[in-house]
């Protein structure tokens, strides 16, 4: 229900007539409260009953009520983890260890020899980014 949904701060409910259009974006999670006619019939231990409620939940608002908490939980632990909560998750290699220092000391290098600052050097390695990636999609 409505109140349900508000405890738990999943949201706003709109409601959606013929014609009507939802943007439902990727990134944001939704649910569907899908009305029940009279005549609906659901099977239940092998007996069909006639399920006479108003309106019913959909199968995705239900999974965000179990997965909510979830979440919650995960989003605590790694944050008590703190900063460095991926290498507790999955540790860095030998290797891995060694190719970070380089690639951090070079990157310490890159900004003298440059005579820039961290601003100008993360300004400029994104700039940097953003090029490979439209290079990639061609």
């Amino acid at each position: 229900n409505n109140t349900t949904s508000q405890t738990n701060q999943m949201g706003t409910l709109a409601v959606l007539k013929g014609g009507d259009v939802a943007m439902i974006l990727p990134y944001g999670s939704h649910g569907v409260f899908v009305p029940v006619s009279p005549s609906t019939h659901v099977k239940n231990n092998n007996a069909t009953s006639s399920n006479n409620a108003g309106s019913g939940m959909s199968c995705i608002r239900a999974a965000e009520f179990f997965v909510l908490p979830v979440l919650r939980h995960y989003q605590n632990a790694y944050q008590q983890m703190g900063e460095d909560w991926c290498t507790k998750l999955m540790p860095f290699s030998k290797s891995d260890q060694d190719m970070a220092q380089q690639f951090h000391s070079a990157q310490v290098d890159l900004m003298k020899n440059m005579d820039i600052d961290r601003q100008i050097w993360h300004f400029h390695a994104r700039r940097m980014l953003q090029q490979w990636e439209k290079e990639n999609k061609q």
